[in-house]
């Protein structure tokens, strides 16, 4: 879903570094719902619950897959505002 909402803005032609900061926005809070995910998941472990870790498991790894996807677009992302700013053709 967030892939489809920034295809949306780069097609609007908007600043890249301004998008950088949307996208670390939006990284940053995947890193909180990754946190309290895994405080979650350790009371889970340290209460055996066998069949709530395998979701909890999931949850946790969709976050992280987020962060990473976050990560990915910022760079992207940073790298065409200085590419941008230093006259390079994309």
């Amino acid at each position: 879903m967030t892939t489809f909402r920034l295809h949306v803005v780069f097609s609007c032609s908007a600043n890249p570094l301004t998008l950088a900061l949307l996208v670390q926005d939006a990284g940053e809070a995947a890193l909180n719902k990754l946190d309290t995910a895994l405080t979650e998941f350790q009371g889970l472990i340290d209460a055996k619950d066998k069949q709530t870790v395998p979701i909890k498991q999931r949850e946790c790894l969709d976050y992280v897959g987020q962060v990473r996807e976050q990560c990915s677009m910022s760079h992207s992302l940073v790298t065409e505002a200085i590419d941008k700013s230093l006259g390079h053709k994309s």
